[in-house]
């Protein structure tokens, strides 16, 4: 899988100003066992204590250390330090996440067993940084899955890989240029990296967490007005033009993201009536959206009710299906006993 001169596994991590989040994530990596990756961090300018910190594992043998000599702007350093990765697989971990113990153990049986995958994700769980702890765990699945190239793959993870951390994908795989092309459109530019993959080998999903994913911490990044949606479906138009499948899978992406407008239009009202407004009109620039039931119904409930009450009634609605799963376990076992 990979030759003596290079690792296996190179774990990327662009950074800025995130000094006492690096350190973390960098201890998290440095004594994880197989041996069998390298380290690359791009440093994009920094002018906080993030020098000190690498200074502390610069002489570590399996790291290496890059400095812009000027803020490049995100996207940019992230493309960098995928180029700068030697390894088979490169494995993306933003600075203010880390790895848990025996992710690296978990990873490499996970590509031992499945060789052929060209992306692999896993499980989150979220750390929330107001409280230091972890509060709850994202994508999770019951037992390891590897999805066929293509319209499987497509279909089932492409919306997983707008979290950056946790993303594997295989080096020879990695379309640069494409990358760059997307510079400057949306906020998830890079999702175009894992979506070209799957297009050309499977992809694969632990049900073991590699990485802990800090939340509600000092982002550098804001959404657009659309949340970034009119970036992400033209990236699916354009990752599955051309394909016997591409319009099922483009009808079944887009469903999904619509879906997903109800915790838009729910953080939209809770900021404002104004910012709630703006938002589903930017929304309703888009066609799949203006044509969709769903989504006005989800616009006419919050805007006329109001974050408030749509919290309390969808408190009220998660209990009663927390009440009525519970009497259907307990049914089921009076009648299995």
């Amino acid at each position: 899988m990979s030759t003596p001169s290079s690792p296996l596994i190179s774990f990327v991590i662009p950074t800025w100003n995130r000094a006492q989040y690096l350190e973390r994530c960098l201890a998290s990596i440095i004594d994880q066992e197989p041996a069998v990756f390298e380290i690359v961090i791009s440093d994009n300018h920094s002018d906080d204590e993030t020098e000190s910190v690498l200074n502390k594992f610069k002489n570590r043998p399996n790291i290496r250390c890059y400095v812009n000599t000027s803020n490049l702007g995100g996207e940019v350093n992230l493309h960098k330090v995928l180029s700068y990765a030697s390894g088979t697989y490169v494995f993306v971990l933003t600075d203010d996440d880390y790895l848990l113990p025996r992710a690296v153990a978990a990873l490499v049986a996970f590509l031992v067993k499945y060789s052929t995958c060209g992306v692999v994700l896993s499980p989150l769980l979220n750390e929330d940084d107001r409280v230091n702890r972890i509060t709850g765990a994202a994508f999770a699945v019951e037992r390891d899955t590897v999805y066929g190239a293509g319209e499987a793959a497509l279909s089932n993870l492409f919306w997983e890989c707008h979290i950056l951390s946790r993303l594997v994908v295989r080096r020879d795989l990695i379309d640069l240029e494409a990358f760059r092309c997307e510079f400057g459109r949306h906020l998830y530019t890079y999702i175009v990296v894992p979506a070209l993959a799957m297009k050309q080998a499977p992809a694969g999903k632990l049900s073991t967490p590699l990485v802990v994913h800090t939340c509600n911490n000092k982002v550098s990044w804001t959404h657009t007005s659309d949340y970034s949606n009119s970036g992400l479906l033209e990236v699916i138009r354009t990752v599955v033009r051309g394909e016997r499948y591409e319009q099922s899978v483009f009808d079944r992406l887009v469903k999904e993201r619509v879906k997903y407008s109800f915790c838009q239009l729910y953080d939209a009202r809770c900021r404002s009536s104004r910012t709630f407004f703006s938002v589903v009109i930017a929304h309703c620039r888009l066609p799949e959206y203006r044509r969709s039931v769903l989504f006005w119904s989800y616009a006419i409930v919050i805007g006329l009710l109001g974050a408030t009450v749509v919290k309390v009634l969808g408190g009220g609605l998660k209990k009663i299906r927390c009440c009525w799963l519970a009497w259907r376990s307990a049914s089921t076992c009076e009648f299995q006993g």
